[in-house]
């Protein structure tokens, strides 16, 4: 905002290539090399760790019997070898095939759509689910301030946040990301379901798919922010 003009920003969401467009005004014909390059980084870089993410989560699930075994299958490098496939295939899927159907730009807003909507119900959930955690799992440690009050604050901005995400209606297709997402949280509460009738005990084993805290509560932490 401060580099491109508190002024003229509207002018950087008209910009066909705004960051190239901003790095050639500060640094000459060579800043816009320098940020493809940056860019193409951070790209990379977070390819890559959303693949490392997904995988182990997945092997993890594998191995407890909320996914097919299959998925808990190592390397000889000892890398869940058969999750890191899937995701990467899928992903490459997805990605040329949102490209090819809605074009380069439209597919980055779609797909970045969804993850921003999903990242944020699964933080506003995260928010909510601390205070039934420690009133039923630990509630010897459990503090109104820290477990039923600081969480609401995020709990606020990001329902606000969600909010302006969805509305007003964006254009099309950057519109199918609620439809998307509702579908996919359905798909996930119906096979939930047919695992809680026909296998349980891997419901009851997904609290092991993460280790135990190896280090005890921490306390003081409503003093600090007082």
């Amino acid at each position: 905002v401060n580099g491109w003009g508190i002024a003229k920003i509207q002018d950087y969401a008209a910009s066909a290539a705004p960051w190239a467009d901003l790095s050639k005004r500060y640094w000459g014909f060579v800043g816009p090399l320098i940020i493809s390059f940056a860019i193409l980084n951070s790209a990379l870089g977070n390819g890559n760790a959303g693949i490392n993410a997904a995988s182990r989560v997945a092997y993890a699930m594998g191995r407890i019997g909320t996914l097919p075994r299959s998925f808990a299958r190592l390397s000889r490098y000892q890398t869940p070898i058969i999750a890191i496939i899937i995701h990467s295939v899928a992903s490459i899927v997805v990605s040329i095939g949102l490209g090819v159907a809605f074009g380069v730009a439209n597919a980055f807003g779609l797909i970045g759509s969804l993850l921003t909507l999903g990242l944020l119900l699964l933080y506003m959930a995260s928010c909510v689910s601390t205070f039934f955690y420690y009133r039923r799992e630990r509630p010897q440690d459990f503090r109104v301030v820290q477990h039923a009050i600081v969480p609401v604050i995020p709990l606020i901005v990001l329902v606000i946040t969600f909010w302006y995400q969805i509305y007003p209606i964006p254009p099309f297709p950057l519109n199918l990301a609620v439809p998307i997402l509702a579908v996919w949280i359905v798909l996930g509460v119906v096979y939930m379901l047919y695992l809680n009738r026909s296998n349980p005990e891997a419901l009851q084993n997904g609290k092991e798919i993460f280790l135990q805290d190896l280090e005890t509560e921490p306390t003081g932490l409503a003093d600090g922010l007082l």
